[in-house]
């Protein structure tokens, strides 16, 4: 008895915990089974190609989870205030059997899943409930009442947009509150997918637009270009209506002219129109002056075209309904079934003379400018046909405006790249002149700065023809040899002065394990370092930028360098750094407005280091400074000439190094130790003069000091002054290196006790000639790349140049005096005419060895001209004369169009003076002296 008396409860204990057990298992399943919908919904939107396939994947997850097959989808436009039901399964009705009812008013009419949308809440019915409401209110439905019906709202961020509802006719408890938590845990995740996959589709939506826009120009083109080859005048206007229904969004149309006094509608052809429906409107005999009533009551878009619509005349188009006009911003919310769009078109002096009727768009959407931009264009071509239908040269210039509009990228980019380079080439032409006359050393250096910077210029002005080259997969890279380090070098050059201006320390560090000569396209390595130094040149406010190139540690192949541009400037966001690369891209919107920029130059890089077999990237953190960096496959090459060679006891110097500022004092020091000096580097005024002092204790004396004067690091000559006034016991060379400033700083360094005086830039070869010549007094030349200056007459006295007679045809006054003073350089003087006629003058006149010809010019342009030299009969001296382009257009194909009107050869602008020669030389090898 007492067991069994014990045992009752603990029994049911047990049975009430496993009950418990099995509904916490049961409840865990159905979460489970949550979590896996909401995760298949979430990935669908990836997987899915169309919103109609989202639809099914949603509905079939549903489907599975409540075991119910009736579902629809219902999205809510607001600003036309429709429900649009885009997906609809019904056990009884079958799929999609909607009819008329697929868009419905919200308040227009009572429906239930319209008063779900209203009240933005779940809402659970059953079939009592669903006939209480259509007794108490006029119910839109589709087919019988269910046996169970649930609504759950769609939102996104706290606005509705639309439901989704599931019922059925036979199992009510199939929906229970499961199905209500189903349906509410799924709606958020539904709304998200929904929305993301109906962005996803507008843009493709956009670009199909464009891409029909553009089809529409070329389809049009070819329909006016058939419609000047038609004799019949019916056939011209049959081929326009089915132009119009085929590449327009209209699908029907009539082409109206007005004849007769008064001016009496004729229609004259039409598409898509029955009839009867023609002959109605034919005997409604309206003038144009009915027409033009309407023109002024409706909204116009575009050049010709005006909306009008169903409410502002009767479908008949006999009598307006009221006389009032439509504003803009009281638009309707959708077209209407009876509205028109009316295009007029004008004789010469703008009189209505006829106009193209269409409605029924294919989109249901009301027009606009894309929409109506190419009917307002074939009112213009129909309107030249019925004016001048026998003028086929009116009809041929149609068509030619309408490829000129085709090609209108390209002639921008060809007018723009002329316009720049015009004034470049006078800059550059004039810098090389000036670079040929007697000079200072400082003068040259200044001057050759002068030329580099314009050179780079000009590779920055190319960025936009370079990403049209890019985007065709045209880009292609150059092989030959070039030294790397002097191409660091020149880079800091080019930033020295915007770096004073500033007032920020920039520096080069060219690593010792880079060899000096390298395989590559240097001018397009040149557009990376100068897109990345510029840029953190742009941001970088206060502190220092470096730019630096070593041997890539992550990979085996010795040939593949790193360059790197880090800055202490403002940084870049972490959520931007993914697509800092990407076009037209910057960091934010805020960057663009304040700092300007295309966004252009980062994903021209990124190509460009993708051609060069490397990879580009950033590490940065905000307010703190970026690091910019790219790996480029460089093989190292035979050297172009001799390299430094340093004194026999060079490292038997001591040199005491004394610089405020790390990097710029890590580069010095970087560059001793890769002679075998010994150095000693303090970066304090105190610390240097202890160094001095201790060495001569030791009796081991500095050769050499090198003193950067950058305030407020290091004030170097506070510190010269000191040494100087030292009781050393042997002599201490001292070197200047500082920011060049006013006139009389040498002199005035020179007092103090320097024995020279170097400006930043810190180069590597001028530090090496310094130490060389301050230390061991050798005579060193002051640069070891090849010198870059003009081959003046000086140096062509022992070899003068042939009697070559040139004529040089050139219509810009600057660009004539500089090529005019290259060639007296060259010891050449030439003829000089202003455009083609002026040049055919000439040739008729004497006799030519060669003739540079400019592209564009007045009066008679360069092509023609070559045209005419070519086909001459007999008023041409020498038709076959070597003829050398000179255009300042940069385009692919310019080369080959020139060569087809019959030059000999072509040379773009900015022209160098080197180049000049090299065509003279190759052209004339035959004449005489």
């Amino acid at each position: 008895m007492k067991y069994g008396t014990i045992g009752y409860p603990v029994t049911c204990n047990i049975k009430a915990a496993m009950e418990e057990i099995q509904r916490l298992i049961q409840k865990n399943e159905r979460l489970l089974a949550i979590n896996r919908m909401l995760i298949q919904i979430a990935n669908a939107q990836n997987t899915s190609a169309t919103l109609d396939e989202l639809y099914h994947f949603i509905y079939n997850a549903l489907r599975t989870a409540t075991g119910v097959n009736s579902f629809y989808i219902t999205l809510y436009d607001p600003e036309s205030d429709l429900m649009n039901f885009v997906f609809h399964r019904d056990e009884k009705e079958g799929d999609d059997d909607l009819g008329d009812f697929k868009h419905i008013g919200l308040t227009e009419t009572y429906t239930l899943t319209g008063e779900l949308i209203k009240h933005e809440q779940p809402m659970v019915l059953t079939r009592r409930d669903i006939l209480q409401r259509i007794r108490e209110n006029p119910v839109n439905m589709v087919g019988e009442p269910p046996e169970k019906w649930i609504g759950v709202p769609l939102k996104i961020k706290g606005q509705t947009i639309g439901a989704m509802v599931s019922q059925t006719y036979t199992a009510p408890d199939l929906l229970d509150q499961r199905s209500v938590d189903i349906l509410t845990a799924a709606s958020e995740q539904v709304a998200i997918a929904i929305d993301r996959k109906q962005a996803e589709q507008a843009l493709i939506r956009s670009q199909d637009q464009i891409r029909l826009l553009s089809r529409q120009m070329e389809q049009y083109s070819l329909v006016a270009a058939s419609a000047i080859s038609m004799s019949n005048e019916a056939d011209i206007f049959d081929s326009i209506c089915k132009a119009v229904t085929e590449y327009s969004d209209y699908t029907r149309v009539v082409i109206i002219r007005f004849e007769g006094e008064p001016p009496i509608q004729n229609i004259v052809s039409s598409s898509n129109v029955l009839p009867r429906q023609i002959k109605a409107v034919q005997d409604l005999n309206l003038s144009a002056e009915f027409y033009l009533d309407l023109y002024e009551k409706g909204i116009r878009f575009g050049k010709f075209s005006v909306y009008i619509p169903h409410d502002l005349i009767n479908p008949k188009l006999d009598t307006p309904y009221e006389e009032r006009t439509v504003e803009p911003d009281k638009l309707p919310k959708a077209w209407h079934h009876h509205d028109k769009l009316l295009v007029r078109m004008n004789n010469e002096l703008g009189e209505l003379i006829g106009l193209i009727a269409v409605d029924r768009p294919r989109s249901g959407k009301l027009p606009s400018d894309d929409t109506v931009r190419p009917l307002d264009i074939f009112s213009s071509l129909i309107s030249q046909i019925m004016r001048y239908k026998k003028a086929q040269e009116a009809l041929e210039q149609e068509k030619k405006n309408a490829d000129a509009a085709n090609k209108a990228k390209s002639d921008f980019l060809a007018n723009m790249s002329h316009e720049i380079r015009t004034p470049m080439n006078a800059i550059i032409g004039m810098t090389q002149i000036l670079a040929g006359t007697r000079l200072s050393e400082e003068q040259k250096e200044y001057t050759r700065i002068v030329e580099k910077s314009a050179d780079a210029l000009l590779e920055i002005i190319n960025d936009i023809l370079d990403f049209s080259k890019i985007e065709a997969g045209r880009l292609e890279l150059e092989t030959m040899a070039f030294n790397l380090r002097s191409t660091m070098e020149d880079i800091a050059d080019l930033f020295a002065a915007k770096a004073r201006e500033k007032q920020i320390e920039f520096v080069c560090i060219v690593s010792p394990d880079v060899p000096e000569w390298v395989t590559g396209d240097a001018g397009r390595l040149r557009q990376i370092l100068i897109n990345l130094v510029g840029n953190a040149m742009k941001f970088t406010h206060e502190g220092e930028i470096s730019l630096s190139v070593h041997r890539d540690p992550g990979h085996a192949v010795e040939s593949r360098f790193r360059f790197e541009v880090k800055d202490t400037g403002i940084g870049i966001p972490r959520d931007r750094l993914s697509k800092i690369f990407e076009s037209f891209s910057q960091a934010d919107t805020s960057t663009t407005r304040k700092f300007g920029g295309t966004g252009l130059g980062l994903t021209i890089s990124k190509e460009l280091a993708a051609l060069m077999n490397g990879t580009i990237g950033v590490d940065s953190t905000q307010g703190k400074g970026s690091l910019f960096w790219f790996t480029a496959l460089l093989p190292s090459t035979q050297p172009k000439e001799a390299s430094l060679a340093a004194p026999a006891n060079v490292g038997a110097l001591n040199v005491l190094v004394a610089d405020g500022h790390a990097s710029s004092r890590k580069l010095i020091c970087l560059y001793l130790k890769s002679w075998g000096c010994r150095f000693t580097a303090v970066r304090k005024v105190e610390e240097g003069l202890e160094a001095l002092k201790s060495c001569q204790a030791k009796d081991l004396p500095f050769d050499l000091c090198i003193v950067h004067h950058m305030e407020p690091f290091f004030n170097g000559e506070v510190f010269g002054r000191k040494i100087r006034s030292l009781d050393l016991s042997y002599s201490l060379k001292l070197v200047l290196i500082t920011t060049p400033g006013a006139p009389g700083d040498a002199s005035r360094t020179k007092s103090i006790g320097f024995d020279a005086y170097l400006t930043k830039p810190i180069k590597y070869s001028q530090l090496f000639n310094c130490l060389s010549q301050t230390v061991f007094q050798k005579e060193i030349p002051a640069n070891s790349t090849p010198d870059k200056t003009l081959i003046t007459r000086h140096s062509l006295k022992e070899s003068p140049p042939k009697a070559v007679r040139l004529l040089v045809v050139e219509d810009n006054p600057v660009n004539q005096k500089v090529i005019q003073k290259i060639l007296q350089t060259f010891g050449y003087t030439p003829r000089m005419a202003a455009n083609g006629k002026e040049a055919m003058e000439c040739l008729e006149q004497e006799t030519f060895d060669m003739v540079f010809m400019d592209i564009q010019m007045p009066e008679m342009d360069g092509l023609t001209a070559t045209r005419q030299i070519r086909n001459s009969t007999g008023a041409i001296l020498k038709p076959d004369i070597p003829i050398v382009a000179m255009t300042a257009h940069a385009m692919p194909g310019d080369r080959e169009i020139c060569l087809e009107a019959g030059m000999t050869d072509y040379i773009t602008k900015p022209i160098k003076p080197s180049t000049l020669l090299e065509k003279i030389i190759q052209h004339t090898s035959g004449a005489t002296r």
